[in-house]
């Protein structure tokens, strides 16, 4: 995957996303943490799609945060983001 070409916002998405993974302990970056970075994001538009799709992005945060509490605890995340 070449960084260089994330927008801006996708880029702050994965680095929230390992940051919460990090302040969690988890072992790894897994999807529910970049889903749940990009719905909680400001000014992104993940919670909008998601609303325009009929669905309530405050559920589908609640949903995601319940699936990253099951994800075990072994060691911190490590992904780099670099321009």
């Amino acid at each position: 995957m070449r960084l260089d070409r994330l927008t801006t916002k996708t880029r702050e998405g994965f680095a929230a996303a390992q940051q919460l993974a990090n302040e969690l302990g988890n072992p790894e970056l897994y999807p529910e943490h970049l889903a749940l970075a990009l719905l909680v994001q400001e000014g992104g538009v993940a919670a909008p799609i998601v609303q325009k799709a009929g669905a309530d992005p405050k559920a589908l945060i609640g949903v995601t945060s319940g699936l990253i509490v099951r994800v075990g605890k072994r060691k911190i995340a490590r992904v780099v983001l670099e321009p």
